[in-house]
């Protein structure tokens, strides 16, 4: 018995072994279990050597402007940039800490998942606003690659309210005492979400009134007889309805009157509109001209204020004869000579149709009390010949936020405050290095622009980061002012300078205004062609040797090198008078080339003024301004010779059926 016991009784070497081999596998499934975590530093001690990170591209998810009951879509990828596997437990969308946030859907596979290393996916976000304010939440993310085992993804958008738009300017220049004439504006909600209107009111004198035609019926074809008093009360997104606007003087003197819009447009909902008669005369327009307000201003430190001066005539000059202070509410106000436009010290100055010029008010406070005073203007504007503009400020121990404009082209990365572009790029603007004690809001302006140019902000001035098309070579002067939550400005604008110049050896500019649409836009203004013709050309529409609407590019080489074939080119087709046709012309053949200017069809609207601008090697040699034309009529500009840039003038109109290949159509 005691010896069958022993047969089965483990020698100490199979104990000892046994042992052993226990050992050995609980280390290698130690070392295996931390294998993708942890390891040894040169200590011996445990440390982190292969371990998950969460890299999310973009860093956050936004939405631009979006019309209610539509929805949008953007995506985000999730990526292990890490060395270890990254294990994602959780993907949800957040609002306000709480999870099934309103408004953002998930959209494809949200499911947990583990990644490997350089291992990623999507996640894609819907939006589907259904009210005019702004939203945000986030999308949180649980995993072993993030601090605290949470990474949140902020998600926002931009705030959809209803923008009301309609010229803000309606002119009749002169009509004869006793008889009446009208214009059609069109009233427009550019914004995201319906726009109401609770009352539309004309005030002012009487000799205009208002109608509202039948927003179904063409403008070419609505009768005002069939006119109503009744208006939509509420236009949806990119809907429109005319409004027209009669004057009927008594006499030959200037008459005003303000056409007001009450609505729902949170940003401006008395939305104004000048109603100006007998309009011939000059006009002036002035940024600010009911009151310049400096608000509170810190005490120590000189604040200013950018006013800009426009020529709002249709076809009169505007002359400036002096700027200065009638009341510098005891030195505290000033207007200083070099803020003074150019010239103005030693002579009137003359602003050209829709032309501005600038000066700067200063404003120094010594204490905290409400400080007065006024700026005088002189002009031959008659209804502000002696135009007194009142001037306000508070002096305060507060700290006025300041402001830092940047701008750089679209498609490169280097912000600027002074860019060298080229004409019809696109130009993006940018605030957020403003700084102050508070959240900041944003005001955008132009204070200088080529003539002509009808370039506008987008989607508005008042957001942090605008866009802007040049639509037309020469300098704009872009200025941002920026205001606190109480409402303090910056103490100083931020300035943006934007010179552009044409790449071309030859770049021909022409643009026009009519003066029975002071804002043209798609589908209502005035046609009005460019024409470039070759040296062996004979014919104005001939497609081989003729640059127009109808041939936009050169139909032979008209470069110096074969390389350059067809690089006589028009950019721009412009139908209705919205922005500019230009003509460019890379490294022309020697010779003369012939320039014209066809009114193509006046569409009702009466006559246009032309302007074309000639730049040679990128400097604006030629300028001819404001050539009357009536419709049908053909401006023969003259020859620009090459390689001299000289020209051969011979400014003439005439009726296009006189000119060879054009049709024999009668000047109207």
């Amino acid at each position: 018995m005691n010896t069958q016991i022993e047969m089965f009784a483990p020698p100490k070497n199979r104990i000892r072994r046994f042992a052993l081999l226990a050992f050995y596998t609980f280390l290698i499934s130690f070392t295996w279990a931390c294998s993708d975590e942890t390891g040894a530093d040169d200590k011996g001690n445990i440390s982190g050597v292969d371990t998950a990170t969460l890299t999310v591209t973009p860093g956050s998810v936004d939405f631009d402007l979006i019309n209610l009951g539509e929805t949008d879509q953007r995506s985000i990828t999730i990526s292990n940039t890490g060395s270890g596997t990254l294990r994602i437990s959780s993907i949800e969308i957040i609002k306000n800490g709480a999870p099934n946030a309103n408004k953002f859907n998930k959209v494809g596979d949200w499911e947990p998942r583990n990644l490997k290393t350089n291992e990623s996916f999507d996640l894609t976000v819907e939006y589907a606003p259904v009210d005019p304010v702004s939203d945000s939440g986030a999308i949180r993310i649980r995993s072993n690659g993030s601090a605290g085992g949470t990474h949140d993804i902020p998600i926002r958008t931009t705030a959809n309210p209803p923008q009301i738009f309609t010229p803000r300017t309606i002119s009749f220049e002169r009509v004869a005492p006793n008889t009446t004439e009208s214009q059609i504006a069109i009233v427009q909600n550019i914004g995201r979400s319906p726009l109401i209107f609770q009352d539309i009111i004309l005030t002012g004198s009487s000799a205009f009134s208002i109608s509202f035609p039948d927003p179904n019926v063409s403008i070419e074809e609505n009768n005002p007889e069939t006119d109503t008093d009744n208006w939509p009360s509420v236009l949806e997104p990119d809907e429109s309805f005319p409004i027209r606007v009669y004057f009927a003087p008594g006499d030959t003197e200037p008459a005003n009157s303000e056409l007001v819009f009450y609505t729902n447009d949170p940003n401006d909902p008395q939305y104004k509109v000048d109603v100006i008669g007998n309009s011939g005369a000059a006009c002036m327009n002035v940024t600010d001209e009911a009151l310049i307000n400096f608000g509170a201003s810190p005490i120590g430190r000189t604040s200013r204020r950018a006013i800009t001066i426009e020529n709002c005539s249709a076809g009169s000059e505007l002359v400036i004869s002096a700027i200065e202070i009638s009341d510098d509410g005891g030195g505290k106000f000033d207007v200083p000579a070099e803020f003074l436009p150019p010239g103005l010290l030693d002579e009137p100055i003359k602003l050209r149709p829709r032309e501005t010029t600038n000066f700067t008010v200063t404003y120094d406070p010594t204490d905290e009390v409400e400080d007065e005073g006024s700026i005088l203007i002189k002009s031959n504007d008659p209804i502000k010949s002696s135009l007194t503009i009142p001037v306000k400020g508070k002096g305060s121990h507060v700290v006025c936020p300041e402001a830092i404009a940047e701008a750089r082209i679209a498609g490169t990365t280097q912000y600027k405050d002074e860019l060298l572009a080229r004409p019809l790029q696109n130009i993006e603007f940018s605030g957020t290095r403003s700084s102050g004690s508070s959240q900041l809001t944003y005001e955008w302006s132009v204070r200088s622009r080529p003539s002509n140019s009808q370039s506008r902000f987008t989607p508005n001035n008042t957001v942090a980061e605008p866009r802007l098309w040049l639509d037309l070579a020469g300098d704009y002067e872009i200025e941002l002012v920026v205001y606190d939550a109480d409402g303090l400005a910056s103490c100083e604008p931020s300035i943006v300078t934007i010179h552009v110049v044409p790449s071309q050896e030859i770049h021909i500019q022409l643009t026009w205004f009519t003066p029975a649409v002071p804002s043209p836009r798609n589908g209502n203004g005035t046609d009005v062609d460019l024409h470039y013709r070759h040296p062996q050309g004979t014919k104005w529409n001939d497609r081989t040797y003729t640059v127009y609407w109808n041939s936009k590019a050169s139909g032979l080489s008209w470069g110096s090198t074969p390389a350059l074939a067809n690089k006589a080119t028009l950019d721009i087709d412009d139908l209705w008078g919205v922005t500019t046709e230009n003509i460019n012309h890379v490294q022309p053949l020697n010779g003369n080339y012939e320039i014209g200017v066809h009114y193509y069809a006046d569409n009702g609207r009466g006559g246009t003024d032309a302007t074309l601008r000639i730049y040679v090697q990128g400097v604006l040699k030629y300028e001819l301004l404001d050539k009357r034309l009536q419709n049908k009529q053909f401006w023969r500009v003259g020859s620009l010779q090459w390689p001299s840039g000289d020209m051969i003038w011979v400014d003439q109109v005439v009726c296009d059926h006189t000119l060879a290949g054009f049709p024999n159509t009668t000047c109207r």
